[in-house]
């Protein structure tokens, strides 16, 4: 069963800070190789929502996928999996998710009420 993907603003913030670090680092090339992994990533997520893990013990309310070194922190709700944001693995963010609660909460708050005015 394929799931609607929405990207927050915050992940294209988070995006774009990727983008500009991974290409002043490793060039063009790289970061769009980089790229094409995170957006097949997506695909997959979207075809095949079940890829998605859920640390309950740490924080029950997201999602995450592993994308080379970075994490998406998701959270599914229906057919629809919103992709919260992507952050560096060595920001320890799965140990310290519960930090990152509030602020995830509240994207996907205003994204639900868009949603629902959009239905």
């Amino acid at each position: 069963m394929k799931v609607r993907i929405l990207l927050t603003d915050h992940f294209y913030e988070e995006l774009e800070k990727l983008i500009k670090f991974s290409t002043n680092e490793w060039g063009v090339k790289l970061t769009q190789e980089y790229l094409e992994d995170i957006d097949g990533a997506l695909d997959l997520i979207s075809l095949n929502p079940d890829v998605l893990t859920t640390r309950d013990s740490i924080c029950p309310s997201f999602n995450t996928y592993l994308v080379n070194k970075h994490w998406l922190i998701c959270h599914r709700f229906k057919e629809t999996v919103i992709v919260l944001t992507i952050i560096l693995t060595s920001r320890n963010v799965i140990e310290n998710l519960t930090e990152f609660e509030p602020i995830l909460i509240q994207e996907i708050k205003t994204l639900s009420e868009k949603l629902k005015q959009n239905s």
